[in-house]
């Protein structure tokens, strides 16, 4: 029949395309891989895996595993230690030999003036006032992102203060997110929001809303992500005439 003969000849092809002992060697390979992502995720755990052979070198270095490693162990991870924003943002170790990292292993130094607007997801957001930047950094990739505050941000401590925070989606490795809420400082006063996706490079449109009495977004207060939302800290002081 027309079906088996498809059929044989589709089995044919592809014993051609990968022979018997290719196909083991991925096989193999697949086996090793993961295996090699039930390491437990200590600093110590890649590197020394690495030196058994030049394959194993070769998978622990690829940055897909390295992705697919993060994300196996996202609901575990160790605690490496802290990192101290407050004197400079210096990484203090909390393990203990071997697998203690050196004192300012994922240090940052900014060169500006700034403020911490959050942690979250593996990221920090600093906001530096004098250049109007706000800094998104990977301390464990050793990455940072400088992006320009959008228009309409104003900075004052008073009239305009700015806060914010940075996400990612559930699963996201590679992209993030960035909001940032201030008011405009006008009588009656309007909160304002944007949203920037690492996906697309932009900043969304602005979001408004009026606040009453005489309010103000504070700075550094932690944004709360509960309920499918995000929440941040508006809050509300009454001008009394003057007598």
């Amino acid at each position: 029949p027309l079906f088996l003969l498809v059929s044989i000849w589709s089995n044919s092809l592809r014993a051609c395309v990968y022979p018997p002992r290719f196909r083991r060697e991925r096989e193999a390979l697949a086996n090793i891989c993961e295996i090699l992502l039930r390491l437990p995720p200590q600093p110590s755990s890649l590197p020394r895996a690495s030196l058994v052979c030049r394959r194993w070198r070769s998978l622990l270095s690829d940055p897909a595993f390295r992705r697919r490693f993060r994300f196996h162990h996202r609901r575990s991870p160790p605690l490496l230690g802290f990192i101290d924003a407050n004197q400079g943002i210096t990484f203090q170790p909390a393990l203990d030999a071997p697998v203690r990292l050196p004192r300012g292993h994922f240090s940052l130094n900014l060169h500006d003036r700034y403020m911490t607007l959050g942690w979250r997801h593996g990221l920090a957001l600093f906001f530096l006032p004098i250049p109007l930047q706000v800094v998104v950094w990977d301390p464990v990739a050793g990455v940072q992102h400088r992006l320009a505050v959008p228009p309409g941000f104003g900075f004052h401590p008073l009239e305009n203060p700015i806060n914010g925070t940075v996400l990612r989606a559930a699963g996201e490795i590679d992209h993030f997110q960035v909001v940032l809420v201030s008011s405009d400082g006008k009588q009656p006063r309007r909160a304002l929001a944007r949203v920037y996706s690492s996906e697309t490079g932009v900043w969304g449109d602005s979001i408004s809303c009026p606040v009453p009495l005489v309010s103000m977004v504070h700075i550094g207060e932690p944004a709360s992500c509960t309920g499918g939302g995000l929440h941040l800290l508006v809050g509300f002081s009454i001008e009394y005439p003057r007598v």
